[in-house]
């Protein structure tokens, strides 16, 4: 019986880590048929990049295909927002493109 509590609280102390363990990720993705660009954050980009494509977001429906060309990852929630909120207030592409050059993607 105290085995089968400890192996429990293991599986329960590994969920905790591996939650903590997350990284999320400020991205761009490029339209190819207007050139805008859409600013956001999650923790899985392709899945995210599929579901724009798909149709599946408000604000980029009917406007793709779309291509990933920014990725930034960061390990909490928290900061991967305030940077996400930092580049949509900048709405400056060639001063985002110079600053964080190193995060584009094939560039």
């Amino acid at each position: 019986m105290l085995g089968n509590r400890r192996i429990r609280f293991d599986r329960g102390r590994q969920r905790a880590q591996n939650q903590h363990s997350a990284m999320y990720y400020t991205y761009i993705i490029q339209s190819d048929k207007s050139f805008k660009w859409y600013i956001g954050y999650t923790e899985d980009p392709l899945k995210r990049v599929m579901n724009h494509n798909m149709g599946l977001n408000k604000s980029t429906k009917n406007r793709g295909p779309w291509r990933l060309i920014f990725l930034r990852a960061f390990p909490g929630k928290k900061e991967v927002n305030q940077f996400e909120m930092y580049l949509k207030k900048l709405r400056n592409k060639h001063y985002i493109r110079t600053v964080y050059a190193s995060f584009f993607l094939g560039e």
